[in-house]
C-alpha cells in the first residue's frame, strides 16, 4: 500500500501533464488520438477517476467520509461511492473481467452525469443531466478516441447545433435542432 500511493500520485501528475482537453479535440489529438485516449481524467464529486490503462479505471476517494460499497447485478459488478455530505453517489459498472463499461453520478437518486466506455477502455460517450433528463453538452467518440459527434441536449432532446465527424476526424455534417428536438436544418460539409 505504501508503494501504491506514490504510484497513484505519479499517475495523477502524468495524466494532468499529458492533456487538459477532451479526447479527439485539438490538433495533437487529431494527429495522434492514442496520445489522448490512453490517459483521461474526469472529476466526479469526491471521486477522482484515473484511466491509465485501456482496460482499467481506478477510483480514488478524495475526501474523508466518502463510503465505498460493491454490489452485484448478474454478471455486472457495481462499485459505489457515496458522499453523505452532499448526497452524491458515483457508480462504476464493470463486467466480469473487471473492465469498466459505464459510470454514473447521481444526487438523491437523480442522475447528473454519465459516461460509457468501449471494451478497450476508450471513452464512448459523455453526457450531462439536469433533473434526471439529458441536458447539457454531449460528446460521442469512435473506438480510437476521435470525436464522432458533439452537441447538446435540452429537456431530453437534441438541441442546437450538432456536428458529425467521419473516422478520420473530418467534419461531415452539421444538424440544427429546435427546442422540441426536431431537425430545423441539416447539411453535409464537403
Amino acid at each position: 500500500m505504501k508503494n501504491f500511493i506514490p504510484f497513484l500520485a505519479g499517475c495523477l501528475c502524468f495524466v494532468a501533464a499529458c492533456n487538459d482537453h477532451a479526447p479527439g479535440v485539438g490538433d495533437s489529438a487529431k494527429k495522434n488520438p492514442a496520445a489522448v485516449s490512453a490517459d483521461e481524467r474526469t472529476r466526479l464529486s469526491d471521486v477522482e477517476v484515473i484511466k491509465y490503462d485501456s482496460s482499467l479505471v481506478l477510483a480514488e476517494v478524495k475526501q474523508p467520509g466518502v463510503k465505498r460499497t460493491e454490489e452485484k447485478s448478474g454478471p455486472t459488478v457495481i462499485e459505489v461511492f457515496f458522499n453523505p455530505k452532499d448526497s452524491v453517489t458515483t457508480k462504476f459498472f464493470r463486467d466480469q473481467a473487471g473492465v469498466t463499461y459505464s459510470l454514473t453520478k447521481e444526487k438523491n437518486g437523480v442522475r447528473l452525469h454519465a459516461a460509457e466506455y468501449y471494451a478497450n477502455g476508450q471513452l464512448k460517450a459523455r453526457v450531462s443531466y439536469v433533473n434526471g433528463e439529458l441536458d447539457g453538452p454531449a460528446r460521442y467518440f469512435y473506438e480510437d478516441g476521435r470525436v464522432r459527434s458533439e452537441g447538446a441536449f435540452r429537456n431530453g432532446n437534441h438541441w442546437g447545433r450538432w456536428k458529425n465527424y467521419d473516422e478520420s476526424g473530418k467534419l461531415v455534417s452539421v444538424e440544427e435542432y429546435d427546442e422540441d428536438g426536431q431537425t430545423d436544418k441539416a447539411h453535409e460539409v464537403k
